[in-house]
């Protein structure tokens, strides 16, 4: 495959449609071998970048839609160091897919992540409503389309499940209403996605934000108890469970417990292998 591209790129380089199958070529590949989660493996770290480069340069080209949303993606996806969403270049690609196509839901969708990256939360939380928005107007006009819920057959929490699109963005909003002192807000939408059973279990990410935003409404207890839940899951990631333990201690510290704030990190380091 990478040689037919290679083919294709030296005899037509100013091909936008070669760079961005090229650029899809690489978002396949970085799921492939993500295994729908492992953000951290060096192999998807660089098929999501590849996917970035190719889109970018299709950008570049002239590419439309396609090719902004494409290098929005891979870069939201990228953790590498090499590149950031929180990049002015991404937010830009961001912004200009949704003016060009103001209906479109992936671009608001990707526009709010790339604002939430840089920090402005008030604005992700409106492009993020303004995604859910046209997302009800698509159910009014194809009322065939569910994008609700999971399908009926699968069972709750399943980790197989791949959020729909309502319930990403809803998640998404949920953070950056938290992020923007909006905490009840977020707690009220964490707690009906909790209630409707599209949330997973093992979405560890998900539970850390729900803690945070449980802090934040004054329910230290609770947020408490989820962080340890994290952080007592050998199989969530290790920076989750370390931002869980972090948030965990500073609640403990902050209402004087030293003992449970240093219960919380022999923890935290009790796995972590012996020095010889």
């Amino acid at each position: 495959m990478g040689r037919c591209f290679d083919a294709a790129r030296s005899h037509e380089p100013t091909s936008i449609a070669v760079w961005e199958a090229m650029g899809d070529a690489a978002l396949r590949r970085g799921g492939m071998a993500g295994g729908g989660g492992a953000v951290t493996d060096p192999r998807v770290n660089a098929a999501w970048r590849d996917a970035a480069d190719a889109y970018e340069h299709a950008q570049l080209l002239g590419g439309d839609v396609e090719s902004r949303l494409g290098f929005v993606l891979g870069s939201i996806m990228a953790r590498d160091g090499t590149a950031s969403v929180a990049d002015g270049a991404v937010l830009a690609a961001a912004t200009k897919a949704a003016t060009m196509y103001p209906l479109l839901v992936s671009a608001h969708h990707a526009r709010g992540i790339s604002l939430e990256a840089r920090g402005d939360y008030a604005a992700a939380v409106q492009a993020f409503q303004t995604a859910l928005v046209l997302l009800d107007a698509d159910d009014l006009r194809h009322p065939e389309l569910d994008h609700s819920s999971s399908s009926p057959s699968v069972k709750p929490f399943d980790p197989r499940v791949t959020p729909t699109a309502r319930v990403a963005i809803q998640l998404d909003l949920a953070r950056a209403l938290s992020a923007a002192g909006r905490a009840d807000e977020a707690i009220a939408l964490y707690d009906t996605l909790r209630q409707d059973g599209v949330i997973r279990a093992d979405d560890f990410a998900v539970v850390l934000s729900y803690a945070v935003a449980l802090h934040q409404a004054g329910r230290s207890s609770e947020a408490v108890t989820h962080l340890v839940a994290i952080l007592s899951t050998a199989g969530a990631a290790p920076h989750l469970r370390l931002a869980a333990a972090t948030a965990a201690v500073r609640i403990h510290i902050a209402a004087r417990r030293w003992d449970e704030a240093y219960g919380i990190v022999l923890t935290a380091t009790s796995d972590l292998p012996d020095e010889g």
